[in-house]
């Protein structure tokens, strides 16, 4: 509100302004404040007026961000480098006419831009993107080692528990498919890491970098169970005496099965006695 006749010609002028430089929001603020009785009457009805014309032409956005085809409201929009709106709610953002600049910012997602031109008279302008999660600070952890569960009735012929020998065959089993994995998701992600190379480089989506580095983490973390399994039955190979006569009874199998998603990746160790 102008307090004094001086302040509503200030405001007055600078309305007019601000309204020929396309800053609409501060032209409306201005007339605003020279609308009261305080201002002289013709200045009341031309602010009056004038307000009402650039409320008719200011422009207005209605934000759209999604995730795979589902509506975020937890997000901050910027405009220009300033907060315009910490959440959505599908209501329309009135905004200046000319060309802006919106950031949007998610927790857990990877922060992306958007440049529109934003039109004079132009009212409730979706302005859809669409934002990927970001996996960079999620590193797979690590499988944990092989549960082998011991057979109740692996016997030798003098009834003695030939325990070791039957964890031994049962971590070789496990380790040659662990080596296996090691082997196909380094080639797997080889393949990948070339075809990126040829195809984006060095300018490639940070979630195709990612898809990449997981393979090669998980063929690590196999070539690590791989190695732990067939170093164990090795040792309990060597340590086992000459059997002679002596045998036992099971079956034993193994599996081994890496597995990919969006946020990251697992070696499941499985074994049937």
């Amino acid at each position: 509100m102008a307090d004094t006749p001086m302040e509503c010609a200030e405001a007055y002028e600078k309305a007019q302004v601000d309204r020929k430089t396309g800053h609409f929001a501060d032209a409306i603020g201005n007339h605003t404040r020279c609308a009261y009785q305080t201002s002289p009457g013709f200045i009341r009805k031309d602010c009056a007026q004038w307000s009402a014309e650039v409320e008719k032409v200011q422009p207005s956005v209605v934000f759209s961000v999604r995730e795979n085809e589902m509506d975020l409201t937890d997000v901050e929009v910027s405009c220009d480098g300033k907060v315009l709106v910490n959440s959505l709610d599908g209501k329309a953002v009135k905004l200046d006419p000319g060309t802006h600049r919106f950031s949007f910012r998610a927790s857990g997602f990877t922060e992306s831009e958007k440049q529109i031109i934003v039109h004079e008279g132009e009212r409730n302008r979706i302005v859809a993107i669409d934002i990927e999660r970001n996996l960079s600070s999620k590193v797979p952890e690590a499988p944990p080692p092989p549960s082998i569960a011991v057979p109740r009735h692996a016997v030798e012929a003098s009834h003695e528990p030939r325990r070791p020998l039957l964890l031994a065959y049962s971590l070789t089993g496990a380790g040659v498919l662990a080596m296996s994995g090691f082997v196909a998701l380094g080639a797997w992600g080889y393949s990948q890491k070339r075809d990126l190379e040829r195809s984006c480089s060095p300018f490639c989506q940070p979630s195709e970098v990612d898809q990449v580095r997981t393979k090669y983490i998980l063929a690590d973390a196999c070539l690590a169970t791989g190695v732990l399994s067939l170093g164990i039955a090795t040792y309990l190979f060597l340590r086992e005496p000459s059997p002679g006569n002596k045998t036992f009874q099971g079956g034993v199998s193994a599996a081994i099965a890496p597995t990919l998603s969006g946020n990251g990746g697992a070696v499941a160790i499985t074994g049937r006695f």
